[in-house]
């Protein structure tokens, strides 16, 4: 909830500090690099869930994913950003595929959905740092 949020604010930003030197840019970059990495090894998390994964293990994965995500959309607001409609997108649909396992009929049968939306997530946060240009 929080991290859609957030990323919806950040995705509105228009760089905003009048006297931002290429040496801050530089370190905004470097910022949404190592928060892109987290949100990935993040991700990684949630795509090794599988059917021994106990519904603790699934919420300490969204909870991994969600503070990821409001690094990462911190980090944003240091540096220009690339378009990230597509993260924030498939963030949203991670979320919400994490929270709809208690809910469904197995936690194997919550996680296949789960694994889509991670998968996507994974693909959205590799875009984002190709375009900021993390190495």
């Amino acid at each position: 909830m929080a991290l859609s949020i957030v990323l919806v604010a950040c995705g509105d930003d228009n760089g905003g500090g009048s006297t931002s030197s290429s040496g801050s840019s530089d370190d905004g970059n470097s910022q949404v690099c190592s928060a892109v990495s987290d949100l990935k090894s993040s991700v990684t998390k949630v795509q090794d869930l599988g059917s021994s994964s106990s519904l603790s293990d699934v919420t300490n994965a969204l909870s991994g994913v969600e503070q990821a995500g409001n690094q990462l959309a911190s980090a944003i607001q240091s540096a220009p950003t690339p378009d990230l409609s597509g993260l924030q997108s498939s963030l949203q649909s991670l979320e919400s595929a994490l929270k709809a396992v208690p809910s469904s009929s197995s936690v194997q049968a919550g996680l296949e959905a789960v694994g889509n939306a991670a998968d996507s997530v994974a693909n959205e946060a590799q875009t984002a740092a190709d375009n900021v240009g993390c190495s």
